[in-house]
């Protein structure tokens, strides 16, 4: 069996440990994600039957509070995780979001070019200004 020497995954593990910051499930976004899951639902999304959706919406509301008049960031990715879903499927509850003007785009998503990384798309979070008997 052709093994690599020890050295390899030696500076491979070296390597990932330099960039780890937090231990797993500590990150600040998985504690905000839990924060989420008990949090009161904005009155904006009181009526939706997902209850995914609604704890993405406090999710956004509770991060737009921190962020103050900044955008907030959303990585889909990220949520897909947290939240046990695809990306994709973030992705669309999120398009619905800003559908329904709960959510509204500030930035658009950038590619990446050369050595300059790509951005997610950023967002705010207006829902407390939504009426909720207005749908």
């Amino acid at each position: 069996i052709g093994a690599p020497a020890f050295e390899q995954p030696w500076m491979d593990f070296k390597r990932a440990w330099r960039r780890a910051k937090y231990p797993k499930g500590t990150e600040p976004m998985a504690k905000r994600v839990a924060e989420a899951m008990t949090a009161e639902v904005p009155d904006c999304v009181k009526h939706y039957e997902f209850e995914p959706l609604k704890r993405l919406v406090t999710l956004a509301r509770d991060l737009q509070q921190t962020a103050g008049d900044a955008p907030i960031r959303l990585n889909v990715r990220a949520l897909g995780k947290y939240f046990g879903a695809h990306h994709t499927t973030v992705a669309r509850w999120i398009s619905e979001l800003v559908d329904e003007r709960i959510l509204e785009v500030v930035e658009q998503h950038t590619r990446p070019k050369g050595n300059i990384p790509g951005r997610d798309r950023r967002f705010r979070y207006i829902g407390d200004a939504k009426d909720p008997a207005s749908g």
